[in-house]
């Protein structure tokens, strides 16, 4: 049990903290309104356990674990929240979505990163990093314009724009045609 470091991705170091992990575990976690404080402190135990041969371990390597052991325990919707919450994305002064029927609900960048990277499954490809991507594109894109409240509408056509820019035309085709939940 020799792990003591985690190197991020802009090379600093600090030192291993897993009860710092436990907490964007449950922070996740609570974002969706499922988990207790335990079962994160569990998952990170487990995550600290199966990277511990190491002295230091890269931060991906940390959100790759978590990504593999809260789906090995059949958390999927948890892990989909940590893959998002762990990209600090954040919607700016956006609040709220003005849906098609007129109602407004709460802005989650999540249900962006969550439907692009369905379409892109459904294009054939495997979009982690593509989807994370495109979510902060389309959010900063929404940012720029928008305060307080945004429509689907514009939501849909800031990850089009985005996903074009980025030359995925075939992802953008399944994301336009399809609505994803």
């Amino acid at each position: 049990m020799k792990l003591k470091w985690v190197e991020k991705n802009n090379g600093r170091r600090e030192k291993f903290d897993k009860s710092k992990l436990a907490r964007s575990i449950y922070y996740s976690m609570r974002h969706i309104g499922k988990g207790t404080k335990e079962q994160a402190s569990e998952i990170a135990l487990e995550v600290w356990k199966n990277l511990s041969e190491n002295e230091i371990v890269f931060s991906n390597k940390i959100k790759e674990t978590v990504l593999h052991t809260l789906n090995d325990r059949g958390l999927t919707e948890e892990a989909s929240t940590y893959e998002l919450t762990s990209l600090h994305i954040t919607g700016a002064d956006i609040t709220e979505v003005r849906k098609r029927d007129g109602s407004l609900q709460k802005f989650h960048p999540y249900k962006i990163f969550k439907s692009v990277r369905k379409a892109c499954l459904n294009a054939g490809i495997i979009g982690g990093k593509l989807s994370e991507d495109i979510t902060k594109e389309a959010v900063r894109k929404l940012s720029m314009e928008y305060q307080d409240e945004v429509s689907t509408h514009a939501v849909k056509k800031a990850v089009s724009e985005a996903l074009k820019d980025a030359g995925f035309e075939a992802v953008e085709r399944k994301y336009l045609t399809h609505r994803y939940t």
